[in-house]
C-alpha cells in the first residue's frame, strides 16, 4: 500500500513501465499529480435545467422521466429517427431526438428518469423545443469527455 503521495507512479501496482510512459506524456509523474490530474473538458449533469427555462441555441441539461419512445424510418432519404418524450417535474415535456441511432430505442425505457445534454433547438414542424443528439446519464453527476 502506498503511504506517500510523492511516490513514483510505477510503484502503483498494475502501472508498468508502458503505461509509466503513457503518464509522462501527460506530466503526471507521482501520486500526487495523478490525483490532481482533472480532465480537460467535462459535462456536469448536476444542474438541471426546466424545460419551461430552456433557451433556443444553447446547450443545456435536462432531467426527466421518459415518457415514450420510438424509432421511425424517413420515406425520403431512407435514415432512422429516433424520438423520446422526456417529461420533466413540472409535467413539462419536450422532445429529445437522435439521427440513425435505432438502438437507443433498447435504452430508454418508459417511466425510468434520466439526465440529458444537449442543444435545444426550435422544431419548425411542431413549433416546440426539441434537444438535438443530447448526451445522457442515469445520474446526476459531472462526467469526463
Amino acid at each position: 500500500m502506498l503511504n506517500n503521495l510523492d511516490a513514483n507512479i510505477n510503484e502503483i501496482y498494475g502501472v508498468g513501465e508502458k503505461f509509466g510512459k503513457l503518464f509522462q506524456k501527460l506530466n503526471i509523474y507521482t501520486l500526487n499529480d495523478l490525483l490532481f490530474y482533472y480532465p480537460f473538458r467535462y459535462l456536469d449533469f448536476t444542474n438541471p435545467i426546466k424545460v419551461a427555462d430552456l433557451e433556443i441555441n444553447q446547450f443545456q441539461v435536462i432531467a426527466g422521466k421518459v415518457i415514450s419512445v420510438k424509432t421511425t424510418r424517413s420515406f425520403k432519404s431512407k435514415y432512422n429517427i429516433t424520438r423520446l418524450l422526456i417529461e420533466d417535474t413540472d409535467n413539462n415535456a419536450i422532445e429529445a431526438i437522435w439521427f440513425n441511432q435505432p438502438f437507443l430505442e433498447r435504452t430508454f425505457y418508459p417511466n425510468t428518469f434520466w439526465v440529458f445534454f444537449g442543444e435545444i433547438a426550435y422544431d419548425k414542424n411542431t413549433h416546440e423545443k426539441i434537444i438535438k443528439s443530447p448526451e445522457f446519464s442515469k445520474t446526476k453527476a459531472i462526467l469526463p469527455v
